[in-house]
């Protein structure tokens, strides 16, 4: 099993103007432990620049803060996290908000920008357990705590034998489910439970071959509004450090925007860099059921990532992704 660490800069960072330190960034966030968390890498990386770049925190509520209790596949999932942070941007209460790039809508309002992509960790998901108990060893018919479509569609073709119960709340709360008995296990993202430190014995990694990532899982992304070229100059040299993150997250959000997906479809995308600098894209689309999974992969260069995601989410079109998509949204709704 290939193992993941959080990427390193591929180069030192270069110095941005020396104006852009005189004023700290107001960088929006949601309020959940894990996004602040997120926020305080960015804090870091901005204070690593020459000369540091200072920065505060505003915490911005979503609405799908504010629901905790309903699944997410029952609301409106496009922008569900995003929405309220992105009024903050516009009406200029923050200079730059900090997403899991996996919540982002896939296509942007033209007077938003996704500026950067700062790195990417451990894009997996985990199955958590009181014992630490694999995918493959749970008991009969064990119960699941998830609210992801796309986890549910992949593990009930592994495991047609599990039964899946929504499950919401921040990564604790959903983690305390499968501790206390609440549940027999939740599935998380394995990058959430290292940047909270919680990657831990009651962990266990599933692998990209069983249980394909969403897209932009594991990675951040900086939003920023379309005209503010101040952000833009920030943002693009953190953007410039991370070689190949940028790269893949735009091959992955482009198979969500050519099969017209929210973040809760049943859709898995993920790319990576091979050895030889090309880019690997791996594509899925599964029924709700287990009994129909569509798959797609296309190889190319990486400045070919916006079509190489073009081509899969073509190709899954052509074998059936329309109507799997359609007939999950129902049994959604």
């Amino acid at each position: 099993m290939s193992t993941f660490s959080p990427e390193s800069p591929a180069t030192d960072s270069p110095s941005p103007n020396p104006q852009y330190a005189r004023r700290s960034i107001r960088l929006g966030t949601r309020g959940s432990a894990l996004a602040l968390a997120q926020t305080e890498i960015v804090r870091a990386l901005l204070e690593r620049q020459s000369p540091p770049i200072p920065s505060v925190v505003e915490v911005v509520h979503s609405l799908g803060d504010r629901v905790p209790d309903r699944p997410l596949a029952a609301l409106e999932s496009q922008g569900i996290f995003t929405e309220a942070l992105e009024h903050a941007l516009r009406e200029s209460r923050v200079d730059a908000v900090v997403h899991s790039a996996k919540d982002l809508p896939s296509t942007l309002a033209a007077d938003m920008l996704l500026v950067a992509a700062p790195g990417r960790d451990d894009p997996r998901d985990c199955l958590v357990t009181a014992g630490g108990t694999s995918l493959r060893d749970l008991p009969p018919a064990a119960t699941v705590g998830t609210g992801s479509p796309r986890r549910v569609a992949q593990l009930r073709l592994l495991r047609p034998d599990l039964r899946f119960e929504p499950l919401r709340g921040n990564v604790d709360t959903r983690r305390r489910a499968a501790l206390s008995g609440k549940v027999d296990a939740v599935i998380l993202a394995a990058a959430g439970l290292r940047r909270l430190g919680l990657l831990d014995r009651h962990a266990a990694v599933l692998s990209i071959e069983d249980c394909l990532p969403q897209a932009g899982q594991g990675t951040l992304a900086i939003e920023i509004r379309a005209a503010d070229q101040r952000m833009a100059d920030i943002f693009g040299t953190l953007d410039r450090v991370y070689g190949s993150t940028r790269a893949c997250l735009i091959a992955e959000r482009a198979v969500l925007a050519h099969l017209g997906a929210g973040c809760q479809a049943p859709i898995a995308a993920y790319a990576e860099i091979l050895p030889d600098q090309s880019l690997l894209l791996r594509g899925c689309v599964a029924a709700m059921d287990g009994r129909v999974v569509l798959r797609a992969s296309r190889q190319g260069r990486v400045e070919m990532a916006a079509e190489i995601g073009r081509t899969v989410a073509e190709e899954l079109r052509s074998q059936g992704a329309g109507a799997v998509l359609a007939t999950a949204e129902g049994e959604a709704t």
